[in-house]
């Protein structure tokens, strides 16, 4: 019995801690099913997790990351009415980031990985 209710108490926190995300479809993340670290992604706009930076209209963003050559860029995102995306990084730049070049996915419990469970339209067969 103390070893079903440890497994249930572990699948329930496994599942509480999964996170939903957008990311940069690349080649090996981009097709439904497809498990990738997220530190290999270049781009990831977290669903879930609040803007922590002081910027403008911060209560209506999330935390965004941006990977590029070793260096990891914190910023902010909020999606604009046409569906894109607007982010404002820690040093203050902006970008503006089509939503077509991302596809949803979920975080495991592990929180370094995830797999991809919406595609952008066209990234597949």
């Amino acid at each position: 019995m103390k070893y079903a209710m440890g497994m249930l108490c572990a699948l329930v926190a496994g599942a509480a801690s999964a996170e939903q995300v957008l990311v940069r479809a690349d080649k090996g993340h981009q097709c439904v099913g497809d498990a990738f670290s997220l530190g290999d992604v270049s781009g990831v706009l977290f669903l879930e997790r609040a803007c922590e930076l002081p910027v403008s209209r911060a209560a209506e963003r999330h935390a965004y990351v941006s990977r590029s050559e070793g260096a990891e860029v914190r910023g902010c995102w909020r999606a604009l009415s046409d569906g894109n995306y607007s982010v404002i990084d820690e040093a203050g730049g902006q970008q503006l980031l089509n939503r077509d070049a991302y596809a949803g996915a979920e975080t495991t419990t592990s929180s370094s990985s995830a797999r991809i469970v919406r595609s952008p339209a066209g990234a597949c067969p």
